[in-house]
């Protein structure tokens, strides 16, 4: 049987959101993220010197309407960046265990301390055609830069 944790199903408003995905990731044996344009775009940074540039390449200054991170104490607190990290830390932990054969320790260790956490499989989902393009409502290439028709 399979029980499947979709955040934006499972967490609550007024609950903590941060303890409730780190749980749910805890408690997962796979993680599939969904990486889509506006989820990933605001995580690349564009430099100063290099706006004008990226612009003109069709790059977004604010994609999806988000601002882009800038790696300053300025930037927004961005959850889905959060659960990345917390699903690396638990993917790595699980990798140092199962690469030293920490059989006895484990077997010493609570179970609340051992991560389920096995693998993840990303889920890239690229930008949804517009109205009147021949793919429409196909989605995109993840990894071209699709400028917006407005």
């Amino acid at each position: 049987r399979v029980t499947v944790y979709l955040d934006h199903a499972r967490l609550v408003k007024g609950e903590d959101w941060e303890e409730g995905f780190a749980s749910g990731l805890l408690h997962s044996l796979c993680f599939f993220p969904l990486l889509s344009y506006g989820a990933t775009a605001p995580l690349a940074e564009i430099p100063d010197d290099s706006l004008s540039a990226a612009l003109a390449a069709g790059w977004e200054e604010r994609p999806a309407g988000r601002t882009r991170f800038r790696g300053t104490e300025n930037d927004v607190e961005d959850n889905l960046f959060k659960e990345f990290m917390i699903a690396v830390s638990l993917l790595e932990k699980r990798q140092e265990l199962d690469r030293h054969l920490l059989c006895s320790l484990v077997n010493e260790m609570e179970s609340d301390e051992i991560a389920d956490l096995e693998m993840a499989f990303p889920i890239l989902v690229g930008r949804p055609h517009p109205e009147g393009h021949p793919m429409f409502p196909g989605m995109g290439d993840f990894f071209a830069v699709q400028v917006r028709v407005t």
